[in-house]
């Protein structure tokens, strides 16, 4: 005869199978002939379109919880392809999510914003983004005012079978989104073990190709698609200090294959100095952050053509983190790629990088700066779907939300739930429920029998 714990314990297993079969709503996407998974919506568009530049499809609009769907008001700068955009208003709840099923694996999740005269009445929202149930985009005053302000990336780990992005009201306008990206990238693809990658997301600060002619994505490059067609954008006036351009149309050795898939047009430019002058970025950043940033060079003046010619110097915030550095020394050979990658904490809300010289000037191809963010815990698997089972039985209405994981981000609780962390189990679970006033009509059902920490109801 089987123990009553361990009796009890199955039959909410099985309950919770059944209700993740019966309730979940997501896409479903397989990559075929070894190619990576590709998933990019169309936000608010109800057909799908091929975009035959390069053969992309853009998904219409569905696996969403809600919203409603407005024209753009104008093309834009970077995604002229699209013209729709999903938003949601108060009565579609605090938390909106999409639920895409994806294998399991590492990916570069983009979001293209936008807002106009019906979703917005053409004043700019504020709202934050999630990914996976961690707070990772905060869209504040003045983020429409250019295109690289307005389309965010970052890289995560799916380990759960479904990548879940979710939009949170903080009651300043309506979140309003033109497009999601999920493309697959490899699984050692900017691995920085600190902590491993499988447990942060790495959100894009900034992706510099030094001295570009334009701005432009993976695909525009000829980059392997196992890059994740990541937007690089051209350095015109992130400079400070006196630069050169410099470029070249020979090949560049050691640049393009795995786990980064770079493409080789980045170290085919560069941004130079004369001898003796300094090269200096900045970027506003949130304080007392972790920041992973990836220095790119390959000597391509045809005057350095030796070690120990061109030295320098690597500091951020005039603090050293790469000294003596000599290109042709580390890299092997001229035209060839060296990449250098450090993690560091800076505590203001500037990340000052420069480039000191030591013998000559500065050369520079690229720079990646990316916020390193530790993933929320999430809430036990069980309890969702228990919700989830809760929000169908009762008919709750929309302005309550209950969409993508009710404890996390922290910011952003389901209302009328008290949490409680698991040390123990390295999860949240719900130890209150409180839907008075609601009301709310129907039967709670056996589905609340799986939230076994709760006290209060």
């Amino acid at each position: 005869m089987a123990h009553p714990a361990t009796t009890n314990s199955s039959n909410r297993r099985s309950l919770c199978s059944y209700l993740a079969l019966v309730l979940s709503h997501v896409i479903f996407v397989v990559a075929e002939n070894g190619e990576p998974t590709a998933i990019r919506i169309s936000c608010g568009s109800s057909h799908n379109s091929l975009i035959t530049e390069q053969s992309y499809l853009w998904l219409k609009d569905f696996g969403y919880t809600g919203g409603s769907s407005a024209p753009i008001d104008a093309k834009i700068t970077g995604a002229p392809q699209l013209t729709t955009l999903r938003y949601f208003q108060v009565s579609d709840g605090p938390e909106n999510c999409y639920n895409i099923t994806v294998p399991y694996g590492h990916y570069l999740i983009r979001f293209v914003f936008a807002y106009g005269d019906i979703d917005n009445s053409n004043r700019e929202p504020q709202f934050d983004v999630s990914l996976e149930g961690t707070l990772v985009h905060s869209l504040k005053p003045g983020w429409s005012a250019e295109f690289d302000m307005s389309c965010v990336d970052s890289l995560v780990f799916i380990n759960d079978g479904a990548a879940t992005a979710c939009f949170h009201s903080s009651g300043h306008g309506n979140p309003a989104v033109v497009s999601l990206e999920i493309l697959q990238i490899h699984n050692l693809a900017y691995e920085i073990l600190v902590p491993s990658n499988k447990y942060t997301i790495l959100k894009t600060v900034k992706r510099i190709s030094c001295s570009a002619i334009s701005s432009g994505y993976g695909a525009d490059f000829n980059a392997d698609p196992w890059g994740g067609n990541r937007r690089w954008v051209t350095d015109n006036g992130l400079t400070k200090g006196t630069s050169d351009q410099l470029r070249t149309s020979k090949s560049i050795q050691n640049c393009c294959g795995a786990p980064n898939f770079y493409p080789e047009i980045i170290y085919q430019s560069a941004s130079t100095t004369g001898i003796g002058a300094s090269l200096y970025y900045t970027f506003d950043i949130e304080p007392n952050q972790n920041y992973s940033i990836w220095l790119h060079f390959a000597e391509i003046s045809d005057v350095i053509v030796s070690k120990e010619q061109r030295v320098f110097d690597i500091l951020v915030n005039d603090r050293l983190i790469f000294t003596d550095i000599d290109i042709i020394s580390l890299a092997g050979g001229p035209f060839t790629a060296l990449v250098l990658n450090k993690t560091v904490l800076v505590e203001g809300r500037t990340l000052n990088l420069t480039f000191r010289p030591v013998q000559r000037g500065i050369l520079v191809n690229a720079v990646e700066i990316y916020q390193v963010i530790s993933m929320e815990f999430v809430t036990t698997e069980c309890e969702v779907w228990s919700l989830q089972a809760l929000k169908h039985s009762l008919g709750l209405p929309s302005r309550i939300g209950w969409n993508g994981d009710p404890c996390v981000p922290q910011e952003h609780p389901w209302n009328g739930l008290d949490c409680s962390f698991n040390v123990k189990g390295g999860s949240w679970s719900i130890v209150g429920l409180d839907l008075h006033d609601q009301g709310l009509k129907g039967q709670i059902g056996g589905a609340i029998s799986s939230l076994s920490q709760l006290r209060k109801i």
